[in-house]
Protein backbone atom coordinates (compact mmCIF):
# COMPACT_ATOMS: atom_id res chain seq x y z
CA UNK A 1 0.00 0.00 0.00
CA UNK A 2 1.34 3.42 -0.87
CA UNK A 3 0.45 7.01 -1.77
CA UNK A 4 1.63 9.07 -4.74
CA UNK A 5 1.36 12.87 -4.63
CA UNK A 6 0.40 14.79 -7.81
CA UNK A 7 0.53 18.60 -7.98
CA UNK A 8 -2.52 20.51 -9.19
CA UNK A 9 -2.01 23.17 -11.88
CA UNK A 10 -3.99 25.79 -13.78
CA UNK A 11 -2.06 25.84 -17.03
CA UNK A 12 0.18 23.41 -18.90
CA UNK A 13 3.83 23.37 -17.90
CA UNK A 14 6.98 24.16 -19.85
CA UNK A 15 7.15 20.68 -21.40
CA UNK A 16 4.02 21.55 -23.38
CA UNK A 17 4.34 25.32 -23.84
CA UNK A 18 8.11 25.81 -23.86
CA UNK A 19 7.63 28.78 -21.51
CA UNK A 20 9.76 28.42 -18.39
CA UNK A 21 8.75 31.74 -16.83
CA UNK A 22 6.59 31.71 -13.73
CA UNK A 23 5.14 34.82 -12.20
CA UNK A 24 5.24 35.60 -8.50
CA UNK A 25 1.48 34.97 -8.44
CA UNK A 26 1.99 31.49 -9.94
CA UNK A 27 4.41 30.62 -7.17
CA UNK A 28 2.33 32.20 -4.40
CA UNK A 29 -1.05 30.75 -5.43
CA UNK A 30 -0.09 27.10 -5.53
CA UNK A 31 -3.13 24.86 -5.87
CA UNK A 32 -1.88 22.05 -3.65
CA UNK A 33 -1.79 18.36 -4.43
CA UNK A 34 -3.99 15.35 -5.08
CA UNK A 35 -3.01 12.03 -3.50
CA UNK A 36 -3.46 8.69 -5.22
CA UNK A 37 -3.79 5.91 -2.62
CA UNK A 38 -3.21 2.40 -3.97
CA UNK A 39 -3.19 -1.19 -2.73
CA UNK A 40 -1.96 -4.10 -4.86
CA UNK A 41 -2.58 -7.74 -4.01
CA UNK A 42 0.80 -9.49 -4.17
CA UNK A 43 -0.60 -12.80 -5.40
CA UNK A 44 -3.15 -11.78 -8.07
CA UNK A 45 -1.74 -8.30 -8.85
CA UNK A 46 -5.27 -6.97 -8.58
CA UNK A 47 -5.11 -3.29 -7.66
CA UNK A 48 -7.46 -0.87 -5.92
CA UNK A 49 -6.88 2.89 -5.88
CA UNK A 50 -8.55 6.20 -5.18
CA UNK A 51 -7.60 9.82 -5.83
CA UNK A 52 -8.13 11.70 -2.55
CA UNK A 53 -7.51 15.20 -1.19
CA UNK A 54 -4.95 14.36 1.51
CA UNK A 55 -2.93 11.63 3.18
CA UNK A 56 -4.02 12.22 6.77
CA UNK A 57 -4.56 9.35 9.19
CA UNK A 58 -8.37 9.41 8.96
CA UNK A 59 -8.24 9.41 5.17
CA UNK A 60 -5.76 6.51 5.09
CA UNK A 61 -7.87 4.47 7.51
CA UNK A 62 -11.11 5.06 5.58
CA UNK A 63 -9.37 4.21 2.31
CA UNK A 64 -7.98 0.98 3.82
CA UNK A 65 -11.45 -0.02 5.03
CA UNK A 66 -12.89 0.49 1.53
CA UNK A 67 -9.97 -1.37 -0.05
CA UNK A 68 -10.36 -4.36 2.30
CA UNK A 69 -14.10 -4.49 1.53
CA UNK A 70 -13.41 -4.27 -2.21
CA UNK A 71 -10.85 -7.09 -2.07
CA UNK A 72 -13.24 -9.18 0.06
CA UNK A 73 -15.93 -8.73 -2.64
CA UNK A 74 -13.40 -10.22 -5.08
CA UNK A 75 -12.71 -13.19 -2.80
CA UNK A 76 -9.36 -11.94 -1.50
CA UNK A 77 -8.69 -11.78 2.24
CA UNK A 78 -5.69 -9.87 3.49
CA UNK A 79 -3.26 -11.55 5.85
CA UNK A 80 -0.48 -8.97 5.68
CA UNK A 81 -0.20 -5.37 4.51
CA UNK A 82 3.17 -3.90 3.55
CA UNK A 83 3.73 -0.14 3.71
CA UNK A 84 6.61 2.26 3.94
CA UNK A 85 7.34 4.09 7.17
CA UNK A 86 5.09 7.09 6.45
CA UNK A 87 3.69 8.80 9.52
CA UNK A 88 0.08 8.13 8.48
CA UNK A 89 0.81 4.37 8.44
CA UNK A 90 3.08 3.94 11.45
CA UNK A 91 1.51 6.38 13.96
CA UNK A 92 -2.13 5.82 13.04
CA UNK A 93 -4.02 4.20 15.94
CA UNK A 94 -7.22 3.75 13.93
CA UNK A 95 -5.31 1.89 11.21
CA UNK A 96 -3.58 -0.24 13.84
CA UNK A 97 -6.99 -1.08 15.34
CA UNK A 98 -8.40 -1.89 11.90
CA UNK A 99 -5.54 -4.29 11.22
CA UNK A 100 -6.01 -5.90 14.64
CA UNK A 101 -9.75 -6.27 14.04
CA UNK A 102 -9.12 -8.07 10.73
CA UNK A 103 -6.11 -9.99 12.12
CA UNK A 104 -3.80 -8.43 9.53
CA UNK A 105 -0.07 -8.20 10.16
CA UNK A 106 1.40 -4.79 9.30
CA UNK A 107 4.84 -5.02 7.66
CA UNK A 108 6.87 -1.82 7.44
CA UNK A 109 9.68 -1.73 4.89
CA UNK A 110 13.06 -0.30 5.93
CA UNK A 111 13.94 3.14 4.51
CA UNK A 112 15.45 3.26 1.02
CA UNK A 113 14.53 -0.32 0.15
CA UNK A 114 11.80 -0.22 -2.50
CA UNK A 115 10.49 -3.74 -3.07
Amino acid sequence: MDVKRYPRFMRPGHAVTGDRTRTRADKRDALGHDYFHAVVDDHTRLAYGELLNDEKAATVTAFTERALAWFADHGISAQRVMTDGAWSYTHNRALRDLFAEHEIRHIITPPYTPR
